[in-house]
C-alpha cells in the first residue's frame, strides 16, 4: 500500500487508463481523418472484430468458459450495440470533422445522460447538488456546441451531432448494462460485446460497399493501437484498478481523460484550443465532478459499477 493507503499496483493501472484512454481519442481522429482516412465503418469493425477475438482468446486461455445462455446473450449484444455500436461508433464518425479534444469533452457527458436516466428510472427527485451539477454540465455543453449551432447543418454540425448522440448512446447502454446481472467474466463479457458491435458495423460496411480497408501507415499505426492499447490493454488497467482502488477514486479518469485529450490534440495535431473549449471544458468537468460527489454521499450497496467513457 502507498503512504496514502492506496494499492501502488492499483495505482500503476489507472495511470494507464488516464494515459491511453485519453490518447484514444487522437488514434480516432488519426485513423479517420485526411486524405488518407479510413471510412469510419471500416474502422469500427476492423477494431471491435480484432480486438473481441484477442479477449475471447485471453478468457480462454484463463480458462473461462465462452458458453453463454440465450438471456445473457441478448443483453450482450443489446449492450454491445449501445456501448460500442451507437456509443464509440458514433464518437468515431464525429471524428471525420471534430478535434480529439473535443470529442473527448462531449463523450466525457455519458455520466450526466446516466444520472439523468438514473433519476427518471428510480422515480425519485435528485438532490440539489446532482440538479445544479447537472444545469452545470449541460450549460458546457451548449458552450461546446454553440460554434456548430450558429454555423448550420453544415459537415461540422453533423459531426458534433453524432458525438452528442454516441455520448448518449454509451450512457444509454451503461444503465442498460449496470442492471443486467451477467455473472460472466469481464474480459467474456468484453469480447461478446466487442464481436457483436464488429459484426453490426461489418454488415453496415458490406451495404455501403465500404468493407476493403484503403488508408496510409498512420491510419494502419492507429488501428493497431486502438485494438491493442485501447481495447484489450486499458480495459484490463480498467478491471484491475476497480478491483484495486476505491471507486470514487477510480472514477476519476471520467474528468482526467478529456483534459489529458486536449492536450494531446493540441501538442501532437496542432489542435486549436478556443474560449469556447476551454470555457465549456470547464463547465463540463465541473458538472461531471459534481455528480461523482453526489454519488459518494449513496449508500455504498446503491453505488452504480462505473463504466468507461467511449474510448
Amino acid at each position: 500500500m502507498s503512504a496514502q493507503g492506496l494499492s501502488k499496483q492499483g495505482l500503476f493501472n489507472l495511470l494507464i487508463v488516464y494515459t491511453v484512454w485519453s490518447s484514444t481519442y487522437l488514434a480516432m481522429r488519426v485513423l479517420v481523418s485526411g486524405e488518407q482516412g479510413i471510412y469510419p465503418l471500416t474502422g469500427s469493425y476492423l477494431r471491435l472484430l480484432c480486438a473481441g477475438t484477442i479477449l475471447a482468446v485471453i478468457s480462454l486461455l484463463n480458462r473461462h468458459s465462452l458458453r453463454v445462455t440465450r438471456q445473457q446473450f441478448m443483453s450482450l449484444t443489446i449492450s454491445g450495440l449501445l456501448l460500442w455500436g451507437g456509443g464509440n461508433g458514433l464518437i468515431m464518425w464525429g471524428e471525420t470533422t471534430a478535434n480529439s479534444g473535443f470529442a473527448a469533452l462531449i463523450a466525457s457527458s455519458s455520466p450526466l445522460v446516466v444520472a439523468a436516466i438514473e433519476a427518471l428510472l428510480e422515480r425519485k427527485l435528485p438532490s440539489r447538488q446532482l440538479i445544479v451539477s447537472l444545469l452545470l454540465a449541460f450549460a458546457g455543453l451548449g458552450v461546446l456546441l454553440s460554434p456548430s449551432l450558429r454555423q448550420g447543418a453544415g459537415t461540422g454540425f453533423w459531426g458534433t451531432l453524432a458525438l452528442v448522440a454516441g455520448a448518449v448512446s454509451w450512457g444509454c447502454g451503461t444503465v442498460y448494462q449496470s442492471r443486467r446481472d451477467l455473472k460472466l467474466p469481464a474480459t467474456v463479457v468484453a469480447a461478446y460485446q466487442h464481436l457483436m458491435a464488429g459484426l453490426f458495423f461489418l454488415l453496415l460496411a458490406l451495404a455501403n460497399g465500404a468493407a476493403t480497408p484503403n488508408c496510409g501507415a498512420s491510419q494502419w499505426l492507429a488501428l493497431s493501437y486502438l485494438i491493442l492499447f485501447g481495447s484489450v490493454i486499458s480495459f484490463t488497467a480498467f478491471i484491475k484498478a476497480v478491483q484495486l482502488l476505491p471507486i470514487h477514486v477510480t472514477m476519476t479518469y471520467a474528468f482526467v481523460n478529456p483534459v489529458l485529450a486536449i492536450i494531446l490534440g493540441w501538442a501532437l495535431l496542432q489542435e486549436t484550443v478556443g474560449y469556447h473549449t476551454l470555457a465549456g471544458a470547464f463547465l463540463v468537468i465541473m458538472g461531471v465532478v459534481g455528480v461523482f460527489l453526489t454519488r459518494l454521499k449513496a449508500p455504498r450497496s446503491t453505488l452504480p459499477q462505473p463504466e468507461r467513457a467511449a474510448a
